[in-house]
């Protein structure tokens, strides 16, 4: 189905893809994320690497300035898909090659579980609140510092440089997030109160 998908947005089939998925407004910062990756894929057009493409699902206020910034790359190397209910959202990650939440705000960051489990390593930023549990880096996923698009870019190179080396992080981080689960937050709390509550 996510091969379908790519095909009818008019994505190549064999192009890396980096995902955001959320709302286009400032704090989750897609227009960071749309600098950095034109600088990237710059670079690696340079060194004659395959060429990946950026895919935005969502809408937001910033719609339209990312669409003004994106000029005539829309539909060759950025596209831009709409909001996706949450039957859909698997298809929207296996699509992906990463996922990227570059926001400067984040109490947890839920779709980061969320493509961890469709076998994607992700990108966050270090205001992402899931990023000490979830991102193990260079296994899991990346972080790099809120705000800098420098910092960005230059994961997102090291993220798109070897594509089985990624592919194997996103096993990684399917793997690790499949001990995140009822039964084991409700072992950890247990523990917890254990510790905290004499025995009788």
């Amino acid at each position: 189905m996510a091969d379908e998908w790519k095909r009818e947005l008019g994505i190549p089939s064999d192009s890396p893809v980096v995902l955001f998925a959320g709302k286009f407004e400032p704090d989750k910062r897609p227009l960071d994320l749309l600098q950095a990756f034109t600088r990237t894929a710059e670079s690696l057009r340079k060194a004659r690497k395959q060429e990946p493409v950026l895919l935005f699902v969502g809408s937001g206020p910033l719609e339209s300035e990312l669409k003004a910034q994106a000029g005539n790359r829309i539909g060759r190397t950025i596209f831009f898909a709409p909001f996706q209910n949450q039957s859909r959202m698997p298809v929207v990650y296996a699509a992906c090659s990463v996922f990227v939440l570059p926001s400067h705000g984040e109490t947890w960051g839920l779709s980061v579980n969320e493509a961890m489990n469709l076998a994607r390593p992700a990108i966050v930023s270090t205001h992402v609140g899931c990023a000490p549990d979830l991102i193990r880096e260079g296994e899991t996923g990346w972080t790099f510092e809120a705000g800098s698009v420098d910092a960005l870019a230059s994961v997102l190179a090291e993220a798109l440089r070897d594509p089985e080396r990624t592919a194997e992080m996103g096993r990684a981080a399917r793997d690790h997030i499949s001990r995140y689960s009822f039964e084991a937050a409700t072992e950890g709390l247990m523990t917890a109160l254990d510790a905290l509550v004499p025995n009788p």
